[in-house]
C-alpha cells in the first residue's frame, strides 16, 4: 500500500483566466443602470443586440449613450443660436449705426448745399426765377445720371468708406 501527501490545493482560476486571457481591472469602468421599458422595447433592443452580435446590456448602454449625445447637442445647438444671434445683432447694430450716420451727414450736407446754392442764384443779376428752375431742374437729371456713375474718384472714396463701415465700433470724434 502506498502513502501520497494531499498536494496543495490548485488557485481558483476565473473564466478569463483559464481560457488565457489577461486578468481584468478590479476598477469597474461601467456603472449599473436599471430601467423599466414596455415589452416592445424590450423585445426590439434583443433584436438589434443579436442582429449586432452583442449583448442586450451592451446595446441598450449604446442606445443610451446615443440619446443622451443627443439631447447635450440639442443643448448646445440652442445656445449656440443664442450666441450667433447675439454676434450677428452686435455687428448688425455697429454696421447700420454707422451707415445711418453717413446718410444722415450727407443728407443734411446736401440739402445745406442746395439751399445756399439756390439762394445764390436768385441773387445774381440777371436770373430769372424761371431761369432758377431751369437749372434745379437740368442739375437734377444730372444728379439722377451720376448717382449710379464709378470714377475713380468716387472708387477711392468707396473704399475708404468700407474700410470705415468694417472697423470696430467707436464713439464719433
Amino acid at each position: 500500500m502506498e502513502y501520497h501527501l494531499p498536494a496543495a490545493p490548485l488557485p481558483k482560476l476565473g473564466l478569463q483566466q483559464q481560457l488565457g486571457s489577461p486578468k481584468r481591472s478590479t476598477k469597474r469602468r461601467t456603472a449599473q443602470v436599471i430601467v423599466w421599458v414596455k415589452p416592445v422595447v424590450k423585445a426590439e433592443l434583443q433584436r438589434v443586440a443579436e442582429q449586432n452580435g452583442l449583448s442586450v446590456s451592451a446595446t441598450g448602454a449604446a442606445f443610451l449613450e446615443s440619446a443622451l449625445q443627443q439631447n447635450l447637442h440639442t443643448q448646445h445647438t440652442a445656445l449656440l443660436d443664442s450666441i450667433i444671434s447675439k454676434a450677428i445683432g452686435k455687428h448688425m447694430r455697429s454696421y447700420s449705426n454707422r451707415l445711418a450716420f453717413l446718410l444722415v451727414r450727407s443728407s443734411f450736407i446736401s440739402e445745406q448745399t442746395r439751399s445756399i446754392v439756390t439762394n445764390i442764384l436768385g441773387k445774381l443779376p440777371g436770373i430769372t426765377q424761371a431761369i432758377v428752375h431751369d437749372i434745379l431742374n437740368k442739375s437734377s437729371d444730372t444728379a439722377k445720371r451720376n448717382i449710379t456713375r464709378k470714377t475713380p474718384q468716387l472708387e477711392a472714396v468707396i473704399t475708404e468708406v468700407e474700410k470705415w463701415m468694417l472697423e470696430e465700433e467707436k464713439p464719433y470724434e
